[in-house]
């Protein structure tokens, strides 16, 4: 029912070497077999899916709610890849929401120009304020940092922000390159990538502050993905392209 409008491969498990969550406008999650492409099992999220994410086998966050309007993130627990059910709401709600992101115990969800993170074992969530509208959000897997791209172009890097320490002590650090939106943000292992609309794809080293470039895509960049060992990279672009290496 609806259309498709989330994607998220999950880890493989004894019984499926490439599972695949879907979600559609019409707040269906579903579980596939990859290989086949087999409905494994079926969910009604009662709300728009905007984004899934499964961080671990037993576990799918899923963000739902309207992109730029009210959003909010859900937690279903998967028994096994024909048993899912809800679990539990978070405590990240979005009145004007942009793109999401779920590493392990952390949650990052997008709130106009804000930033609203959680920490399972947080009381509340923590709001940090960007300059511009937020356009993409990324969570460092080393646990550094989150990265979140805004509108201007300016990527911005909340060192310690997953500390939980008092908001109004850190400051940022501030790095910019593109000249438009930032679109996408991705780690591959301890790199940061970025996108945006001038096809060329920016690999940025946070720790000696040096960047290298892929120019020369065919159009400007939607999404990026990168697989768990950081070995491959996955990209959409404007054009409908889709290219993985």
């Amino acid at each position: 029912q609806g259309y498709v409008t989330a994607v998220c491969a999950g880890s493989k498990q004894p019984d499926c070497a490439n599972p695949i969550a879907t979600g559609s406008s019409s707040g269906e999650l579903c579980i596939w077999n990859g290989a086949g492409y087999k409905k494994l099992a079926k969910i009604n999220m009662g709300h728009p899916v905007l984004a899934i994410h499964w961080p671990s086998p037993g576990n799918i966050i899923v963000t739902l709610g309207h992109e730029g309007g009210e959003a909010w993130m859900e937690r279903i627990t998967v028994s096994s890849l024909d048993t899912i059910e809800k679990s539990e709401t978070l405590p990240l709600r979005a009145k004007k929401a942009g793109p999401s992101d779920v590493f392990d115990d952390v949650a990052a969800l997008l709130d106009n120009k804000e930033l609203c993170l959680w920490v399972e074992g947080w009381s509340a969530p923590l709001r940090y304020s960007n300059s511009r509208t937020a356009t993409a959000v990324a969570i460092d897997p080393l646990r550094r940092y989150v990265a979140v791209g805004e509108a201007g172009g300016v990527v911005r890097i909340w060192w310690g922000a997953l500390d939980g320490g008092p908001v109004e002590h850190l400051v940022p650090a501030r790095w910019q390159w593109h000249s438009g939106p930032v679109r996408a943000l991705a780690h591959s292992g301890p790199l940061l990538l970025s996108a945006g609309d001038e096809g060329v794809l920016c690999i940025r080293n946070q720790e000696d502050e040096t960047t290298n470039f892929i120019p020369r895509f065919s159009s400007g960049f939607r999404h990026l993905c990168v697989s768990p060992d950081g070995n491959l990279i996955t990209c959409s672009l404007q054009d409908r392209g889709c290219l993985r290496w």
